[in-house]
């Protein structure tokens, strides 16, 4: 029996290899993000007073708030360029159409600046020509609806990081530091780990764009295997490393001390949360927006209930914190089929 070339080509697209092709690059590179910022708190952490890490936790919440919340821009764009590459639609072509448009509306500008008037002259023989197909509302009505669940997500998301900070800082000083530097290390594992979330974005979207639920529950089985992988890793490696991290951190033996009391909370940070991510990443692939700002909710609103009535201290500060990550994966899992039932939709698979 003869087999198609789109067969072949989605089969080669679940290989353990082609994942890994796409995850390493991009957890390098994600990498870079937070490291900033745990430099920072590295070298407030040589002074001699944990307030002054707390202060650049503080300082990142409000950067967070502008930078991330953005970040729906890129994840919105994702999930639907996979999802039409996985028709037979690449993007290649899209970005050189992109920038010819560009270079035409520059143009269009440079001549309305020397030589004023000449733009209705240019513009009244389209009048009765039919828009372009890029300018199609119903795709950016699809895009901007995208967008604000995700947006709406991501300052929860944020949110849930400020809330657990503030907290800390109505402790003392010592437990807003052992937080931040807590928050530093989660996001480097978070960036890490998410090699495997931006995979799953790429290679969801495709199987949904050919209508192959086959190549759909391979994706999501394999790319959750490795990140589950480098999660349990990553856990060892804090246990392991754990004098050597905090001595990167700070150099104050009393942050020392009072962070290593809570270091179990650290280790346990990349098997709590690399569900969440990966959910993340499948269902910004599967473009439905509307159950990651859902399940965000759910967790966010349990964290928030943790903190102020069965939370005691910083070991359930913390405690509430790991709980909010693993929610927020579990409630995800929980809403899997929608995904499924994308790849199911009209149409047959290869």
């Amino acid at each position: 029996m003869r087999i198609s070339k789109t067969a072949t080509s989605s089969l080669d697209h679940t290989r353990w290899r082609h994942i890994w092709q796409l995850a390493w690059p991009i957890m390098l590179s994600n990498v870079t993000i937070p490291l900033v910022g745990a430099v920072d708190v590295a070298m407030m952490g040589r002074l001699d007073d944990p307030v002054f890490i707390g202060g650049v936790g503080l300082g990142m919440i409000v950067f967070n708030f502008i930078y991330f919340g953005l970040g729906f821009l890129r994840m919105g764009t994702t999930g639907l360029v996979a999802q039409m590459y996985g028709t037979g639609q690449d993007g290649v072509a899209m970005a050189s159409v992109v920038a010819q448009w560009g270079g035409f509306g520059f143009m269009i500008w440079r001549i309305t600046c020397i030589w004023p008037g000449q733009l209705g002259r240019l513009i009244r023989p389209l009048a009765g020509a039919r828009l372009p197909l890029w300018l199609d509302f119903a795709a950016y009505r699809q895009f901007f609806t995208l967008g604000r669940d995700i947006f709406i997500r991501t300052i929860l998301l944020i949110g849930s990081e400020a809330l657990l900070l503030n907290e800390a800082a109505k402790m003392d000083d010592l437990a807003l530091a052992t937080c931040q530097i807590m928050l530093s290390i989660f996001g480097l594992l978070a960036f890490a780990i998410d090699g495997f979330a931006h995979a799953a974005e790429a290679l969801v979207g495709e199987a949904i764009g050919r209508k192959n639920p086959t190549m759909l529950r391979i994706v999501i089985r394999r790319t959750n295997y490795l990140a589950g992988m480098m999660a349990l890793l990553l856990s060892v490696l804090l246990w392991v490393g754990q004098p050597l991290i905090l001595s990167l951190m700070t150099s104050q033996p009393a942050l020392i001390a009072f962070a290593d009391a809570y270091w179990p909370w650290v280790v346990s940070l990349p098997l709590a949360s690399f569900l969440a991510f990966q959910m993340d990443g499948i269902f910004v692939g599967a473009t439905c927006g509307t159950q990651m700002r859902n399940a965000m909710i759910i967790a966010s609103a349990s964290f928030a209930m943790a903190i102020f009535y069965l939370s005691f201290g910083l070991t359930g500060l913390m405690a509430s914190f790991v709980g909010y990550l693993a929610l927020r994966g579990l409630s995800l899992w929980w809403m899997i089929d929608h995904v499924h039932n994308k790849a199911k939709a009209v149409g047959i698979g290869d």
